[in-house]
């Protein structure tokens, strides 16, 4: 797994987003999981953890040209995405919805990055009413063309288990397995998709 850290990256690959402002957090944990199980599988996988790589808040400026944005930190960030045939939405749940920076991070892409790719929809937190989560992504995944994957990923806090660095890693048995399924599905989409994309 590579973390990103501002600079470029080969193309090909899973773009995992993190998307909690908190170092150590559950959505990192959810991130480095998901990472390890695709790189297992013999994807290669790409971590941005929104709380270390910062982005500016959107400039409606830039909405129809982000690679040419005069901040760097957007160019690079939607060459990464452009780059990616996969991703992962990974995102803390508050108040009923995705965190205000995986929002903000997505409003710095477009169609352009994102059209045709498959993305896994991961979240945790909201207790028994954390579903309606999904319902936003989803609606996001269709407004950027993306294609996300029947099987979605919810946790709670009681599913993970501290570490000693600080963070977490998630234990529970069932959250564990619909990890693999979610995993699973994501591979197979994005396998067919490039295939029908070297075969067009």
């Amino acid at each position: 797994m590579t973390t990103y850290d501002g600079t470029g990256v080969d193309t090909g690959y899973t773009l995992v987003l993190s998307g909690s402002n908190r170092v150590a957090s559950h959505s990192r944990a959810l991130g480095d999981h998901v990472a390890r199980q695709l790189e297992q599988a013999g994807e290669r996988a790409v971590l941005v953890d929104l709380a270390e790589q910062r982005l500016p808040f959107h400039d409606p400026a830039d909405h129809h040209a982000l690679e040419q944005s005069p901040d760097a930190r957007v160019r690079a960030f939607t060459r990464l995405a452009a780059d990616a045939h996969a991703l992962v939405w990974v995102t803390p749940i508050y108040h009923g919805t995705l965190s205000g920076v995986l929002k903000n991070a997505l409003d710095n892409l477009s169609i352009k990055q994102l059209a045709g790719k498959p993305v896994l929809l991961m979240a945790n937190g909201g207790g028994r009413f954390g579903g309606a989560v999904f319902d936003h992504m989803r609606t996001m995944a269709v407004n950027l063309h993306a294609v996300a994957v029947t099987c979605q990923v919810l946790a709670l806090g009681e599913d993970f288990a501290p570490i000693p660095d600080g963070g977490y890693q998630p234990v529970d048995a069932q959250l564990l397995s619909r990890i693999e399924r979610g995993t699973g599905e994501l591979l197979s989409l994005t396998g067919a998709l490039v295939r029908e994309r070297v075969r067009v």
